[in-house]
């Protein structure tokens, strides 16, 4: 009566071994998935640290973050993906606030137009960009247009 408990508490001992063991000895799937959380996670602190240096109203530095931001989501997730798309948005306000209105505008179009073909024209995330386009083109003193 007792073997059959031993043998399950071996395997269980060996199954939490494997639930508990380093990262350097799990498969190259579990190795690729945990550095693609991290990539993912490491992203997402450097939008939230660009927009926290851009509400302190050092603009030169949020553009230089956005830019690294919009950089490195276009490399890892394309130019169409809503992730990517946002962080165009946000660099093209830091440049309207900088005052270079023909980067703004440029970047603002290019968000403005991926996120209505990714997520639909009456999306909230395309009308918000449709609206930072507006916000830009009236700076830029393009009332006209916008």
């Amino acid at each position: 009566m007792l073997r059959p408990a031993v043998g399950l508490a071996r395997r269980s001992a060996r199954a939490s071994f494997a639930l508990r063991r380093p990262m350097s000895m799990a498969a190259p799937a579990q190795l690729q998935q945990y550095r693609s959380n991290a990539e993912d996670k490491l992203l997402s602190h450097l939008a939230r640290v660009a927009a926290a240096t851009q509400a302190e109203g050092k603009l030169e530095q949020s553009g230089e973050l956005y830019a690294h931001l919009v950089n490195a989501r276009r490399e890892r997730h394309g130019d169409r993906h809503p992730l990517t798309v946002h962080a165009i948005g946000a660099l093209s306000l830091v440049h309207k606030e900088l005052g270079d209105f023909s980067s703004a505008e440029g970047l603002a179009r290019e968000a403005a137009s991926a996120s209505e073909d990714t997520l639909g024209k009456m999306h909230p995330e395309s009308l918000r960009m449709l609206s930072n386009l507006a916000s830009v083109l009236t700076g830029g003193g393009k009332l006209d247009e916008a």
